[in-house]
């Protein structure tokens, strides 16, 4: 921490989005790292002083906002770079760039249009920090709310590939649970099931987690045709087609899987969230098999016969795929077998 007493923020004449939203991070979360800046006074400047650095700046009392520090940057610097309930604020920040401008009725929007219309730096500054604290206090309602479920949640480890991952499963009617249980406030999940009051369920895998969306989507949506008393398609591209199949909503960039009760075109899952928790192991985990199995299939070997199939066949699982090719390129490049013809006829010689 420093030993300086911040009293000033300097910025640009007419700042833009980002300038005020990183005046806005500053002074209200900058406290521990920027002594005094949470009543520092916002100054507009329309170039700096001569011969003075940025540290010289610094060493009295003022902390300089530019356009080469975007909100990431200060939020990482102040420690909130994965706090959720500013996520939609930074999201929104590198959206609102010179190539996307957005509406006039959004945040960055009204603040041109202010100064459009003769507003001064002063009167833009006020209101935008009033507009961004109400968003924050709107946001902390969510988190709260996820913050709270958070406890009555399972939280453990679950193999997935090349290590191990984090699941969270839990009830919640927040929107912020996911993004709470993937931060470090929660439980730096890597997939998380997230079933509402109304019955509905989430499934949200973290893209740096390794785990496939696609081999969950399959498991959950096949399941959900048993359940429904209905024989699996068997067409695997279906199982992992994106938008809805069987009451599961697949967004695969997303790493979303879903199954909302509010359309009209999806029903409520008839699987239990317990059964739900049990798909999204085995889809994360590429070295689960069947258990009766497994044992051959690690040495790869696939027992399963049309006259003894393995349980596990109806998936379709990448994983077996991939075995029964291996098995099938083995055979057929194995050389020949020759047999003794003087056998094969019956000789006695």
């Amino acid at each position: 921490m420093s030993t300086v007493t911040f009293k000033r923020i300097a910025t640009n004449v007419k700042a833009g989005w980002e300038e005020i939203l990183n005046c806005w991070l500053l002074i209200r979360f900058g406290e521990h790292v920027f002594p005094g800046i949470s009543n520092a006074e916002v100054e507009f400047w329309a170039s700096c002083p001569p011969h003075k650095s940025e540290k010289d700046l610094e060493g009295e009392g003022v902390v300089l906002v530019g356009k080469r520090y975007t909100p990431a940057m200060v939020a990482k610097k102040l420690g909130l770079d994965e706090y959720p309930v500013l996520k939609e604020l930074f999201e929104s920040a590198v959206k609102q760039d010179a190539d996307h401008p957005g509406s006039k009725f959004d945040l960055r929007g009204m603040a041109e249009l202010m100064y459009e219309t003769g507003r001064s730096d002063d009167d833009v500054l006020r209101w935008t920090i009033e507009a961004l604290d109400a968003i924050y206090v709107d946001a902390m309602g969510y988190f709260d709310g996820a913050y709270a479920d958070s406890f009555n949640a399972r939280s453990y480890k679950i193999e997935a590939g090349k290590q191990p991952s984090m699941l969270t499963v839990g009830v919640s009617d927040s929107p912020m649970y996911a993004q709470f249980a993937f931060s470090p406030y929660g439980a730096r999940a890597g997939a998380v099931v997230q079933q509402k009051s109304n019955g509905s369920t989430l499934i949200h895998i973290r893209n740096a987690s390794g785990i496939e969306i696609k081999e969950v989507a399959k498991l959950v949506r096949v399941e959900e045709m048993k359940a429904s008393r209905r024989i699996p398609s068997g067409d695997w591209r279906a199982y992992v087609a994106e938008g809805v199949h069987d009451g599961w909503d697949l967004f695969p960039e997303a790493g979303v899987l879903i199954n909302d009760s509010e359309s009209d075109t999806r029903t409520l899952t008839k699987l239990p969230l317990e059964k739900i928790e049990e798909l999204v192991q085995i889809g994360a985990n590429p070295s689960a098999f069947e258990r009766l199995r497994g044992d051959q299939c690690r040495r790869g070997c696939c027992s399963s016969t049309p006259d003894n199939p393995c349980s596990w066949d109806d998936w379709k699982l990448q994983r077996c795929h991939a075995i029964r090719q291996k098995m099938a390129a083995a055979k057929k490049s194995a050389p020949p077998r020759h047999t003794d013809r003087r056998f094969a006829a019956g000789s006695n010689r």
